[in-house]
């Protein structure tokens, strides 16, 4: 009987380490957005290039990555 409690606490014990070890680390910062998180080009010709660079810094550790550019108008394309 105390051989198996020995073992469900190590089962218990081993699953814990587990989701610890895989769980993300909470502890990071969350990168910022840029404060002009938004520009407006006015109005804009077809076939004119126009041009705005945001600046991000990224204060945690992890690597900051940039999943989705919205366009408010249909039809156009960031490159």
């Amino acid at each position: 009987m105390r051989f198996r409690r020995l073992l469900s606490l190590a089962a218990v014990a081993a699953g814990l380490t587990v989701c610890l070890i895989r769980r993300p680390v909470s502890g990071q910062l969350a990168p910022e957005g840029s404060p002009d998180q938004s520009h407006d080009f006015g109005t804009v010709f077809q076939g004119e290039k126009v041009v705005h660079a945001f600046t991000l810094r990224n204060e945690g550790a992890a690597p900051l990555t940039i999943q989705r550019v919205d366009l408010s108008a249909g039809g156009m394309a960031a490159r």
